[in-house]
């Protein structure tokens, strides 16, 4: 009986220890949701309870990407602030445009990133000021796993400096 308890603490005890450092799974785990087909700029129609854009914002309904672009840009760039769901929401590219089933909960390969983003010479040029670029790899050899540090529904990140401490 005491061996039987010993066990199942020590089983619990790792459980935590794994929660607790983080570990989890690597893809998306809830599909969004948001009605079929909202227009590029209509934000309350997945945001009707939270407050996403200032109140004094203009009106986003019938906005493109290239719209927001004329306000923000540079220092204001939308890039890396917004999910990457809704900047291709807001180039008029469908959860279908890159998943085969937008229903699953499974991150798109990075090979269905590269059908559009495949100028790896861009990729790499637009961040090469960076002191760690992202867009190159020792480790892999070039242009890494793009959703290492882009992610659909949360905010991206610099998946290098969980080793690589600036």
């Amino acid at each position: 009986m005491y061996k039987l308890f010993i066990r199942h603490l020590v089983i619990g005890l790792f459980i935590l220890f794994l929660i607790s450092c983080g570990v989890s799974k690597t893809t998306e785990t809830a599909p969004p949701k948001a009605p079929a087909s909202p227009k590029p700029g209509q934000c309350k129609a997945c945001h009707e309870d939270k407050e996403v854009i200032p109140q004094n914002h203009v009106d986003t309904d019938d906005m493109t990407a290239d719209d927001c672009d004329s306000c923000h840009e540079g220092t204001t760039s939308l890039i890396n602030k917004i999910p990457l769901s809704h900047m291709h929401q807001l180039e008029g590219i469908s959860c279908r445009g890159c998943h085969e089933d937008p229903a699953s909960a499974e991150a798109a390969d990075s090979t269905v990133c590269k059908n559009c983003h495949n100028d790896t010479k861009a990729l790499y040029n637009a961040t090469s000021g960076e002191e760690l670029n992202p867009h190159y790899s020792p480790h892999e050899g070039g242009i890494p796993d793009c959703n290492k540090c882009h992610h659909q529904h949360k905010k991206s990140e610099n998946y290098c400096t969980q080793c690589h401490v600036k």
